[in-house]
């Protein structure tokens, strides 16, 4: 019950999701004469609407998190058993894309890097979501990071594919399992700087030593006059601080729920 909770509450509190049911209800308000109440919701929703997608906003909002781990230099990390590189930035190999890559963050350059820098002799690749392309064989999100690890020149037989996991949990739940057999105890955690508090909140109560390594940051610290523009990047990154916020409830209240 407490999962379905969860996504139910995910899914309405997301930006998008708020924006239809207020235009849903003042379109009620205006089918039953109930103009001043529709004005006042409209009102309401713009001005909630203008400030979800301020950069201003955005930037606090999700640079909050973010904050939690400053970025390091590559030359800055610690070295460790191996990096593990959480999934969520390839791309599927679809039409018109020939081969994997990596448009939604930076957390497998920064992974080859660490590794040609020597920090770590093996990269673990997470990622299990199954898709289907035109050749008919069936790939998963840690194949296609393999792949693209690879065109980095990271050698074959250093990459570590871990093929089941759906989300963050699972991530965390498999991962453990492949690390703790070839006797790992630390490792270097490369996922975007908004998710790492959440991610590296579960990999501790693994018992694994976690050494942050932040990419892909959002925020921007220093104000400029376009922060006050609003901008659909900006209403993004309100939705992703949203999201990571009630995942870190959610493993804080339920701590076994996936």
């Amino acid at each position: 019950m407490s999962f379905y909770f969860f996504k139910f509450l995910l899914f309405i509190t997301q930006p998008i999701t708020l924006l239809l049911i207020f235009l849903a209800l003042s379109i009620n308000f205006i089918s039953r004469n109930k103009i001043r109440a529709a004005k006042q919701l409209l009102i309401f929703t713009f001005v909630i609407f203008i400030l979800l997608s301020l950069p201003l906003f955005s930037d606090f909002f999700i640079g909050s998190l973010e904050n939690q781990f400053p970025g390091l230099r590559i030359a800055e990390s610690p070295s460790a058993d191996a990096i593990v590189v959480l999934g969520g930035t390839v791309s599927n190999i679809q039409p018109p894309r020939v081969a994997p890559e990596e448009p939604w963050g930076d957390r497998l350059s920064a992974a080859a890097k660490l590794f040609h820098k020597k920090k770590a002799p093996l990269v673990y690749a997470s990622g299990g979501v199954p898709y289907t392309p035109l050749s008919g064989i069936e790939r998963t999100e840690s194949t296609d990071m393999k792949d693209y690890l690879i065109d980095l020149n990271v050698p074959t037989k250093q990459i570590i594919e871990e093929n089941r996991s759906r989300n963050t949990f699972e991530n965390v739940t498999f991962l453990k399992e492949l690390i703790q057999a070839r006797g790992g105890k630390q490792i270097i955690l490369v996922t975007s700087a908004f998710h790492m508090p959440r991610a590296v909140y579960l990999f501790k109560k693994t018992g694994l030593s976690v050494i942050p390594f932040p990419t892909d940051f959002r925020s921007n610290t220093q104000f400029t006059l376009d922060s006050l523009i609003p901008t659909l990047d900006a209403l993004k990154s309100t939705s992703l601080g949203i999201k990571e916020r009630l995942g870190l409830i959610k493993y804080t209240l339920f701590p076994s729920l996936n």
